[in-house]
């Protein structure tokens, strides 16, 4: 593994193999995501699902939101990458979470980072307790946060507002990496997978790199363990054949950290 990073370091090969997956990836369509009624569902122009694995929306008018499915079979681990919702979009976040059995939530970013925000404050704070989003009738209610240095565990309990039938959801919101960079400490990020991986399957929350480096990480350490032949590089080709995103940057990321 070490050494099949080596090579493609010491050949100058990384944008070889983000071309080679790009141009593969273009054979996939996501037209749903630029149908007009849907732009305003989009927190980014260049990041979108593709049609074949985006999640719809159950017994809904629209059935978009933007995410998509996607299946590492070496972890056997289920995902669900997906953009930080938007403040109108928070509601179809939880429906989907909701209509997807997902138990955990994964957020590897802050709302707000360098003065802009990342995504919506999708959850409630220790001073409002509950929140209520009226437009997919579910109520989300903080039981207990854990705040430590580099991530905070959050307990959520989802409630339906149609059936009054509630599960609880784990938050974990990774707080030390950086918008458009890495963290500084492999070890910090490293624990990280660990304390969720008893959790999944779950949803990725970002919309930047770190979700499919998240990924790739969960996914390698399982080959390892299991004597796979997998390797971060076949992981990376895996996991974005589900989605649309910066390549170059997660090769780059996977690279610093292996």
């Amino acid at each position: 593994m070490d050494q099949e990073f080596e090579n493609i370091d010491s050949s100058g090969q990384w944008q070889n193999l983000y071309n080679e997956i790009r141009n593969q990836s273009q054979e996939c369509p996501y037209k749903v995501a630029k149908f007009p009624e849907n732009r305003n569902r989009n927190r980014y122009r260049d990041v979108s699902p593709y049609d074949h694995s985006r999640v719809r929306l159950e017994n809904s008018e629209n059935d978009y939101i933007n995410a998509s499915l996607i299946t590492m079979e070496e972890a056997q681990r289920r995902y669900i990458l997906t953009q930080g919702p938007l403040r109108n979009t928070c509601g179809h976040f939880w429906q989907m979470i909701w209509e997807q059995r997902c138990k955990a939530v994964i957020m590897l970013n802050r709302v707000i980072e360098k003065g802009s925000e990342k995504c919506a404050q999708y959850w409630p704070s220790e001073q409002e307790r509950d929140m209520d989003f009226s437009d997919t009738g579910f109520v989300v209610t903080l039981v207990s946060e854990d705040v430590k240095p580099n991530y905070t565990i959050r307990l959520l309990e989802l409630r339906n507002g149609k059936t009054g039938e509630t599960r609880e959801i784990y938050h974990f919101n990774y707080t030390t990496w950086p918008d458009f960079g890495v963290p500084e400490s492999p070890a910090s990020f490293l624990n990280f997978p660990v304390a969720v991986g008893p959790k999944c399957p779950c949803l990725l929350e970002d919309g930047r790199e770190g979700e499919a480096v998240f990924g790739i990480c969960q996914t390698v350490v399982a080959g390892v363990l299991g004597n796979s032949t997998l390797t971060p590089v076949q992981a990376g080709e895996d996991l974005c054949t589900g989605d649309l995103m910066l390549l170059s940057n997660v090769l780059l990321s996977v690279a610093i950290y292996w």
